[in-house]
């Protein structure tokens, strides 16, 4: 909650110095009350907000009303195989694997692209993991990802995330 208030508190003071982050109005909805360890990492064509929240799987670390106040600001909610289910998979690029679960949600609007994900990371158990394996913890990671682009660098980040986006 006094995140929430610190943000908006800010949002105010850069209004009236006449400018306000992209990302405050589409992402903040995405912040829960009890969001630990925000960062705002600025990208030469975006930002990426990130918070940890303490969740049981598999719940989410947002609330998904979050996304339908997007469509009155004529955000589109994308579709694809891999996008609004948690989808679970082995890390093996760090020296001691790790066993990734994953929700991806996609949002788009001309030269606009909004990623929201969490994700739970646990031990990789020995042998491979089962597919109805659960996280070993409550530790919840998430990502929002805002892209500025041309429509080409948007449908790229459409594509790696598998997105498609239709009225």
């Amino acid at each position: 909650m006094r995140f929430r208030f610190f943000v908006r508190l800010w949002i105010l003071c850069s209004a009236a110095a006449s400018y306000a982050p992209s990302w405050a109005g589409d992402i903040l909805q995405f912040v829960p009350g009890d969001a630990a360890n925000t960062r705002e990492d600025k990208m030469p064509n975006g930002v990426q907000f990130s918070f940890d929240v303490s969740r049981k799987y598999p719940e989410l670390g947002w609330s998904l009303a979050a996304g339908d106040g997007l469509g009155k600001a004529d955000w589109l909610k994308c579709s694809g195989k891999n996008l609004g289910a948690w989808k679970a998979f082995g890390d093996r690029t760090r020296s001691q694997p790790r066993l990734v679960h994953r929700y991806v949600l996609v949002y788009s609007k001309p030269g606009r692209a909004l990623v929201v994900f969490g994700e739970y990371f646990s031990r990789m158990p020995d042998g491979g993991f089962p597919l109805s394996i659960q996280p070993d913890s409550s530790d919840q990671y998430v990502k929002i990802l805002e892209v500025n682009g041309s429509q080409d660098e948007i449908k790229k980040v459409k594509k790696v995330y598998g997105a498609i986006c239709n009225k």
